[in-house]
């Protein structure tokens, strides 16, 4: 699975002007859903554990009682302990004035303890974190390898973690359930082990998740101030091996959601201690380093510079929908094949209107595979853009499918026939099908009605052409399948084995708009090598290695006729 990263403040080994991480991370559970509403849950304005309780969180949407109102990634026991537990008060604050009556949802960021779902914004803003959360890393991307080691080993996927309870407490770890332990108002406010026991708390220890220890890379060099595009074009990605679960295991993993922090921190001054002590609380106040708007003198005039200590280090956050991850039993895939991703990134809208998100496009659009490799073919669109955002189809709503093109090269983009019979070209006859004629149908369909309407106020159909004409707005017609309206939000089909060698190019019909934006993608199946080849590779390896060393040899006793490697070289 890849993961497009868009570090709009750039990033990138040997910056010179930030120095950043971005952390991958997972987490699943049966608290984890989509929500039917994208505003802020309504019991969030409320402080009294009670009364919030009673205002029903977990209320269903009045026609689909299958579906919540509100979406929700970490508990609200989690976001309480969060609350009451004090912050760490040994981090670097510059001169903000962080409080003290909100526990750990104060932070350098966040001043005031802003709500944002039920996050802990001290857990969001710092990496690694010192208590338990729920969720699980994948990588860390870097702007220092040499930090590497310590991320690694201080992961939760590692490493235990602490934290305070009550001592009578009877919460027993389930790390299969995902669940971390409720919320004490009288010891989670403890953060460290003295004051915890001290107060007639127990210091616990939550184990580590037992995995392996996270990827960390260093990040891809990429401009600031230009939506994160690397040198080659494209934006930063990564690929995500998803976790390998047997069929017992998937409820577990029924309720996923992924996330993505990108963590900034300017190289205006020397925050990480490089050429001295790292910032810590003992920089904070007037000791900062660094001042909210300072005013400076120059040519005898004062300049007041644009700084906000608040700003100076910052966290940037994306997650992802909810998602599932399925064993492969019983699916007749062999455990050792590989699986590609191949999802849609974008919203609707022209690049204007999208910012600073990106137009549709597929993800990644040229994938390369190898011989009975699979892949699976996948995404999810909305129904809530922007009314006024241009597009295609009915107005507020991503929508795409897949038809393959003879090629992407701007004059061949013609959808390729799905039999020899519908060849128009003789130049194309020998390209060949992406897919089964049916599974090519269904993919370009991603859906719809399987039949036309047989009359204006037919339902469950696709409208014929003519209807199509008396319509008012054909753009909107909900059952103008020609431009995808009738089809669902999401579409998916099982992994498709490419069993044959080739390059196969396929583009979106209702998104492959040059006026507005242009989906297409490709995908290179590449053969296996052979046993002769492969041993003509490694022989060719051999002989390279030898004549390198033949080389070095000859120059070297060239340059040094009386070392021991020119009397070598003589002899031979």
């Amino acid at each position: 699975y890849q993961r497009r990263v868009r570090g709009q403040h750039g990033c990138g080994v040997g910056h010179g002007k930030v120095d950043c991480n971005l952390v991958l991370q997972y987490m699943c559970g049966k608290n984890v859903r989509d929500g039917a509403r994208d505003e802020d849950n309504p019991a969030l304005g409320n402080n009294d554990l009670i009364q919030r309780k009673n205002q029903d969180p977990d209320q269903k949407v009045d026609n689909d009682p299958t579906k919540f109102v509100y979406g929700q990634h970490e508990t609200f026991d989690f976001y309480q302990t969060c609350k009451t537990r004090s912050r760490n008060k040994g981090l670097f604050a510059a001169d903000q004035n962080l409080r003290n009556d909100i526990g750990a949802t104060s932070t350098r960021q966040n001043p005031q303890g802003t709500q944002r779902g039920f996050e802990c914004p001290e857990e969001r803003d710092y990496y690694p974190y010192w208590h338990p959360t729920s969720w699980r890393d994948i990588a860390v991307i870097v702007t220092n390898p040499s930090r590497c080691d310590y991320y690694k080993s201080q992961s939760q996927n590692v490493k235990e973690k602490n934290y305070c309870g009550d001592p009578a407490s009877n919460f027993v770890v389930n790390k299969n359930d995902w669940q971390l332990p409720p919320s004490d108002p009288e010891f989670s406010k403890h953060n460290n082990r003295i004051e915890c026991e001290n107060n007639g708390g127990k210091w616990y220890t939550y184990p580590s998740w037992g995995l392996d220890e996270p990827d960390c890379q260093p990040a891809e060099w990429a401009r600031d101030n230009h939506l994160g595009n690397t040198p080659s074009g494209y934006s930063s990605a990564y690929m995500w091996v998803l976790p390998s679960i047997s069929k017992a295991d998937e409820s577990q993993f029924a309720n996923c959601v992924l996330r993505l922090r990108y963590n900034i921190s300017t190289s205006d001054y020397d925050a990480w201690g490089e050429d001295g002590p790292m910032v810590d609380s003992k920089s904070n106040g007037i000791a900062s380093p660094v001042k909210n708007d300072p005013n400076v003198m120059f040519g005898g005039f004062n300049y007041t510079l644009a700084v906000n200590t608040a700003q100076f280090g910052r966290t940037f956050e994306d997650r992802s929908h909810q998602f599932s991850i399925l064993s492969r039993e019983g699916t007749g895939i062999d455990g050792n094949a590989r699986i590609y991703n191949v999802n849609v990134r974008g919203k609707r809208g022209n690049i204007v209107q999208v910012y600073p998100a990106v137009e549709y496009d597929f993800v990644p659009d040229e994938l390369k595979i190898k011989v009975n490799d699979y892949v699976h073919f996948q995404w999810t669109g909305a129904d809530n853009n922007p009314n006024g955002n241009d597009g295609e189809g009915r107005a507020g709503t991503d929508r795409s499918n897949i038809v393959q093109i003879k090629d992407n090269d701007g004059r061949n983009n013609y959808i390729y026939p799905l039999s020899q019979n519908d060849v128009k070209t003789s130049d194309i006859v020998s390209t060949q099908n992406m897919f089964s004629p049916s599974l090519a149908a269904e993919f370009a369909h991603v859906g719809q009605p399987n039949r036309y309407c047989t009359s204006d106020d037919d339902t469950n159909c696709c409208k014929t052409e003519e209807q199509l004409q008396k319509s008012n707005n054909r753009q909107q017609e909900p059952l103008n399948c020609g431009k995808l309206n009738a089809a669902p939000a999401y579409f998916g089909k099982e992994p498709v084995r490419f069993s044959s060698s080739g390059v196969y190019r396929y583009m979106s019909t209702r998104n492959n708009n040059f006026s507005n934006r242009s989906q297409k993608g490709t995908i290179i199946v590449e053969p296996h090598l052979g046993p002769l080849a492969i041993a003509v590779v490694v022989v060719g390896a051999v002989a390279f290695v030898v004549g390198v060393v033949v080389a070095g040899g000859v120059l070297y006793s060239s340059s040094h006729p009386g070392s021991r490697v020119a009397n070598i070289f003589q002899r031979v």
